[in-house]
C-alpha cells in the first residue's frame, strides 16, 4: 500500500477500493502488531484477503465492528 500512495497522491480514499474493502465478496483480516516502547497500542502491519467462497459471499455482511 505504501507504494500505491507514493505513486498515486491525492488519491488516498481509492485505497479502500483497491482492496475490495466493503465488497461482500472478500473477506479481509489485519495482521496487526506492536512496538516495544508502547506495548499497550497496536497497529497494522499488514491486511491480509481473500474472495469469499459461494453462497458464503452472497450472503455474508461486513463487519466492520469487530
Amino acid at each position: 500500500m505504501f507504494e500505491w500512495f507514493r505513486k498515486n497522491p491525492g488519491k488516498d480514499a481509492q485505497v479502500f477500493e483497491n482492496l475490495g474493502i466493503g465488497n461482500r465478496t472478500w473477506e479481509h483480516h489485519l495482521f496487526v502488531g506492536n512496538q516495544a516502547n508502547h506495548r499497550t497500542s497496536f497497529l497494522a502491519i499488514g491486511v491480509i484477503r481473500w474472495k469469499a467462497r459461494g453462497a458464503e459471499a452472497a450472503t455474508r455482511q461486513p463487519r466492520l465492528d469487530s
